[in-house]
């Protein structure tokens, strides 16, 4: 998803929510989300405005440059 301004941001973190929602709602059958292998990887040429913060399950996403 291409994060171009708040909108968007506001955007992708419903979507996430709704994955979380999702995840916890099928938890009795191991569809848990691994928080912990998460985060927001940018593929461009300039470093997103560090404003950037994303969530899952009130668990800040770390920041990746590179894979």
């Amino acid at each position: 998803m291409k994060i171009i301004n708040d909108v968007d941001l506001v955007q992708l973190q419903c979507a996430l929510n709704s994955l979380a929602e999702w995840a916890r709602q099928w938890q009795l059958t191991q569809l848990a989300i691994s928080i912990d292998k998460c985060c927001i990887l940018n593929i461009r040429k300039h470093v997103s405005s560090p404003h950037l913060s994303l969530y899952i399950v009130h668990c800040l996403l770390c920041r990746r440059q590179k894979i």
